[in-house]
Order: structure tokens, then sequence, then C-alpha cells
């Protein structure tokens, strides 16, 4: 699956001091393999997948596994991601999106892709947004929601299966308090406790007790005093104002913490789990905050829920970090921000989203290193900006031209599973990187310089 961020809520947390690190991150965010952390400086960071421009840094191309400063959007409040876009909210009620704009994705109202942040057309007044797959979602602080993007699910809910580059009202939503974005369906929370969702039906992710996609909003079956909702890739969570948890849709990897992998079409109580103050549903596992304490299941093929292991679960279990008060899960991986102001992860790593400066997966969490005053410091650039490799894929050499001279720098060859094959030291804007005895497949070059500035680019050799 492909997954972005999906909203609990409104999740937005502003901490106070912070007791290990200068500068503490106030909003993390995740998308399918890219992830943010919004610092308490303004400052916003981030690392992972980047090569249709979803990191906002005016550049694409290559992995970033260590962090890099995005393109400023004054007063950010919160931040998602998509499959290959991206989008946040300021305190003006204003969205910004940048990445790829496939069926309209980046709400601009142009057909264009944008490396850098670009206004969402039309929206004023909003209080809370939420990334899918290649949609969006918008809640006004007047109880409506607006959405665009990718409809052939109708997961717009506009009671089309049309594509919107622009914000479209769900006129049949009032009184929403809260709205989620799943991979190609939509929920909604209402003022009065109930949960209404649209889009894909394929395993009963509407909850609706019917496998029927819908184009409008539908009422979830059986939901009364809900307080936070959120979708994943086909399995949805909703937490009750008695702190209970209750899923439905995909059950496949054990997400619904029914003890199998059944799928339900209507709402199931979570047993072995009480006393929740958050929840987050991933790909196919499925996260819940208690006392500061994450509690997971579902899917863990590549460690996501932060155990110490890659074994899946079917029922809750405490994954032994705590402090925590925040989660934000992206495709196969999970961001932890704890009380200290500190960003912790873990699970899949592939193109570098834990920051670690590899892209090993990492099943117990890890700390995401550096304060913001230590990532570069030319927003949405740095001494790598501009790069370009050719010919790629190669069979005998590939050239990478450089925009600006480069010094000293220390060129590594990986592997994908972090092995290195070649290293060297490198000065000019023209490095040749011959196959030599290189086998097929693909590798991972990583640029580092005196400023500890990096840049990792993908080769493939034949």
């Amino acid at each position: 699956m492909k997954k972005s961020l999906h909203t609990v809520s409104i999740a937005l947390l502003l901490l106070g001091s912070c007791i290990v690190c200068d500068s503490p991150a106030q909003v993390i965010g995740s998308g399918t393999y890219h992830s943010f952390f919004l610092c308490s400086n303004g400052i916003t960071n981030g690392w992972g997948y980047n090569w249709h421009g979803q990191l906002g840094t005016g550049t694409t191309g290559g992995y970033e596994s260590t962090l890099l400063q995005i393109a400023p959007i004054p007063n950010m409040t919160s931040i998602t991601g998509g499959l290959a876009f991206s989008m946040a909210l300021n305190s003006a009620g204003t969205v910004w999106s940048w990445g790829l704009n496939y069926n309209g994705s980046l709400g601009s109202g142009s057909f264009s892709d944008s490396y850098t942040p670009v206004q969402v057309l039309g929206l004023s007044g909003i209080t809370a947004i939420s990334a899918g797959d290649q949609h969006g979602l918008a809640l006004k602080n007047d109880g409506t929601v607006w959405a665009w993007g990718r409809n052939s699910e109708g997961q717009l809910g506009d009671g089309s299966a049309l594509a919107r580059y622009s914000p479209v009202q769900i006129t049949a939503l009032s009184g929403i308090v809260a709205v989620s974005a799943g991979h190609n369906f939509s929920l909604a929370l209402k003022n009065d406790g109930t949960v209404w969702a649209w889009g894909e039906n394929l395993e009963g992710q509407l909850g609706d007790n019917t496998t029927t996609q819908s184009n409008v909003p539908l009422p979830v079956s059986g939901l009364s005093s809900i307080t936070a909702i959120s979708a994943g890739f086909s399995h949805a969570m909703a937490l009750k104002s008695d702190s209970t948890v209750w899923t439905w849709g995909c059950g496949d990897y054990g997400q619904l913490g029914q003890n199998s992998v059944a799928d339900s079409h209507v709402p199931v109580l979570v047993n072995g789990i009480s006393g929740v103050a958050l929840i987050d549903a991933g790909d196919y596992q499925s996260y819940a905050l208690k006392n500061g304490n994450l509690w997971a299941w579902g899917g863990n093929n590549v460690g996501q829920l932060g155990n110490g292991n890659t074994t899946g679960l079917l029922v809750p279990a405490a994954s032994g970090i705590g402090n925590i008060d925040s989660l934000s899960s992206g495709d196969g991986h999970i961001l932890m921000l704890k009380q200290d102001g500190s960003v912790w992860g873990s699970g899949y790593n592939l193109y570098g989203q834990l920051a670690q400066g590899d892209l090993l997966n990492k099943s117990t969490p890890v700390l995401i290193a550096g304060t913001c005053e230590n990532v570069n410091s030319v927003t949405g650039q740095n001494a790598f900006s501009g790069i370009s490799v050719a010919p790629n894929p190669f069979s005998m050499s590939t050239t990478f031209s450089f925009a600006q001279e480069q010094t000293d720098v220390r060129v590594s060859i990986t592997d994908v599973l972090g092995k290195e094959i070649k290293q060297q030291i490198f000065s000019g804007t023209t490095l040749v990187i011959e196959k030599g005895d290189m086998p097929a497949g693909i590798y991972l070059v990583r640029f580092t310089n005196a400023q500890n500035e990096t840049h990792t680019e993908e080769i493939i050799v034949q």
C-alpha cells in the first residue's frame, strides 16, 4: 500500500521547553515514503523520497536520508503527505501543497507539478487537512469539508467520479469537526459523534455493511459518541468518548485487532486495550497511545510496530516506547513525537524516511537526530542542489554534473542493504562513476561535504 498521513483529529501539538535538543519539534507529518517535522523555531525539515519534489526543497530526484530544510510557509501549524505530494496548513487558514500533481492532487487549479509550496485555490478559514494517496481534504471553520484530486473511486464525495484540480465542497456534509483521508476513501466526524465515509469500499472500509463504493458520504454503521477518526489504506479506526477503539475494513494482517485476519464491514470493538487517548491507522497496521505509551497491532514485516521484531500481531500489544505525544504513520514507517520534543521513528527505511543516514529498516525506534539549527540553512537549497545524472540506467559509466563547484566531497556508493561498495573524495563539477566490477542492480550514491550537507541519488547498473 501507499499511504499518507491520516489525520487523527486536529493534530497540532505545541510544546514547551525541550530537555534533550536545542530546538524541539512541535508537529510531525508523514507521506508515503517521506517525513517532516516542524520545529518550535518555525523551521520545517523533510527527509525521505523526493523523486517528485514532495520534500518541497525546490529540487527533485534521489532520497534524503538526513534532514533537509524545506521552503518556508509562514506560520505553519500542520503538515502531511500523500503518495508523491505534500500539504501544509498555516495559522491564517490557508493550505499549501507541493510535489506531483497527478489527478490534481495539489489543488492548485493547474496541471503542473510544483517542487516548492503553492497555495491551494480558494480555501480560507481552514482548521485541519488530510492527504490521501492522490487526494486532499480540508475542514473549514464553519464545519464544511472541501476536497480535490483523484476521484475515480468517489473519494471526493461530490457525487461524481471526476478528478478535481481545485477544491470542491462536499455539500452533503455539515457540522464536521475532523476529517481523515485514506488510500482511496475518506472519513469525516460530525459534531454529534457520528462518522461518515465515502469512496472505495472493496473491503468494507466505509463501514456500512456493504462492499459497494459510494461517491457521496454515508453514515458508518453503529457508531456514536466518537471523538477521533483515522483512515488507513483500506481499514479505519474510531476512538469513542469512553476511550475504547473501534475498527473496520480490511483485516488481512490483523490490523482490526480481532485476533483474526478477517475483514469486517461494520465497526468492531478492539478488545485488550482501553484508556486510549489517540489513534492512527497505518497501511496495514494500527496504533494507539495509552498513557503516553505506544500500542500497536497488525502488519510488521519491516518493523513498523516498533517492538523490536518483524512479527505481526493480531491483537494490541505495548511496543515498549513511552512519553509520546503524537504519531504519524507512512507506508510502513511510524514517527513518534515525544514529550521532550524529540522525534523517533521505526519501520520501513528504504528511501531514508527515518533519517538515519542509511537505508536499513528499523524494528526498534531510533532517534531522528539533529536540531533545527544543524540542518541545511539555505532554505530549500544546499550545495548539491541542481545535480543531474546521465545516463541512468547505464552499462559502462554515468556522469554526475553539479551546478556548484564541489570541494572534498566524500562519495559513498552502497547497495540497497547499506553495504558500501566504493568510496572516494571528489572535487570539481563533474564526477564520472565507472561500472567496473559492480554487478547489475540498484545502487545509492551518497555525497557528504565538509558542512555535513548530504544528498543521495539512485543509479541503476545494467
